[in-house]
């Protein structure tokens, strides 16, 4: 039988964000392309959420340089941002700078690859 993934399995995996918002936004990776990878996830239970922190090759923006990014679900109650990342489907998310700075994004975020090996400790 095989055992589901957790949300853990999830921590480094590769991610794309694809932003929608600012328009023209552009990074190394592209035209609306930003891409990190899953340093930390906090879930808040059935009713309060989730949060993933987004680990990016430093960039500057609004004046200070970014490292990782707070992604939430884009419309609270819209879905659950873990299990869509599980199942390799996309989801939509609002990122803003970890560092509480006025840089925000809206995009769909997509997992590229696995994440940590599921028989790694916690």
């Amino acid at each position: 039988m095989e055992t589901p993934a957790t949300s853990s399995a999830l921590l480094g995996a590769p991610v794309l964000l694809l932003v929608a918002e600012p328009w023209g936004y552009t990074s190394a990776y592209g035209r609306g392309r930003l891409q990190g990878h899953i340093s930390n996830i906090r879930d808040f239970g059935p009713v309060g959420g989730q949060e993933l922190v987004i680990a990016v090759a430093p960039f500057m923006a609004e004046g200070r340089a970014i490292d990782s990014l707070l992604a939430t679900p884009l419309h609270p109650g819209s879905g659950h941002i873990v299990q869509c990342l599980l199942e390799r489907l996309p989801c939509a998310v609002r990122a803003v700078d970890t560092a509480g700075g006025p840089f925000r994004l809206a995009a769909a975020i997509r997992r590229l690859g696995p994440g940590r090996p599921s028989s790694a400790p916690c």
